[in-house]
């Protein structure tokens, strides 16, 4: 059985005539790295030996709506919600006003990281220091104990988990690497540029626990499994 995940995000392959910068070919690597590591955590967290995995970005929420609707019931959304979990039931109001109607039985196909797919790091914020301590970047303070996460709901968080993201990187973080000049590199988050290099340090089982639409996926996609075998 095959599985198809279709993203919100990502880079349309560059065109590799002469008038292709280099930034242009920077943001579609980044790209395919980032869906590459995706596809191995799903792989991971679903943990299903007799499945394909298949992993596509489609540029901004609309387009992957749209390619989703028109794609067969195997195939599933997970998208960037940008709002708290309350709010998922407008996202679905929103898509219809602009043309995008997503049919009664495929909305339980679409999943969500609420609030970004950051809101994973921010759940398991040992996996930041684990690629840290691989990059010998030093953690200056124990990321679970920075105010803008400690003890709070992730899923309610009052600022973006992208941007608690460049915070982190600039409060908790310390690049030990010198550049030419000398002086520490700065450190910088990027979702393209990192991102992918933090994902196989996540717990994909401890994850699940801490995520009920990633729950609510796993649960999706063995249900699927289970009546294609009947």
């Amino acid at each position: 059985m095959v599985i198809r995940i279709i993203i919100e995000g990502g880079a349309l392959p560059c065109n590799t005539n002469s008038t292709t910068n280099e930034e242009t070919i920077k943001t579609y690597d980044g790209s395919e790295v980032l869906r590459e590591e995706l596809k191995k955590f799903f792989i991971n967290v679903l943990g299903i030996s007799d499945i394909s995995v298949i992993v596509t970005y489609e540029g901004s929420n609309k387009n992957a709506a749209k390619v989703f609707v028109a794609q067969p019931e195997e195939d599933y959304l997970y998208t960037d919600l940008d709002d708290i979990p309350e709010k998922r039931a407008e996202w679905f109001d929103k898509m219809e006003k602009d043309g995008i109607a997503i049919p009664k039985d495929r909305k339980q196909d679409v999943f969500f990281w609420i609030q970004e797919m950051e809101a994973w790091f921010l759940k398991q914020p040992q996996c930041i220091e684990a690629w840290a301590a691989v990059r010998r970047i030093e953690i200056k303070t124990p990321i679970a104990s920075d105010p803008l996460i400690a003890g709070k709901d992730i899923e309610h968080l009052a600022h973006k988990p992208s941007n608690v993201m460049k915070v982190i990187f600039r409060r908790d973080l310390k690049n030990t690497k010198t550049g030419k000049n000398g002086k520490p590199q700065k450190l910088v988050y990027g979702k393209l540029r990192i991102a992918p290099r933090i994902i196989p340090y996540l717990n994909p089982q401890e994850l699940v626990t801490k995520d009920s639409e990633l729950q609510s996926f796993v649960d999706s996609v063995k249900r699927k499994v289970e009546a294609s075998i009947q």
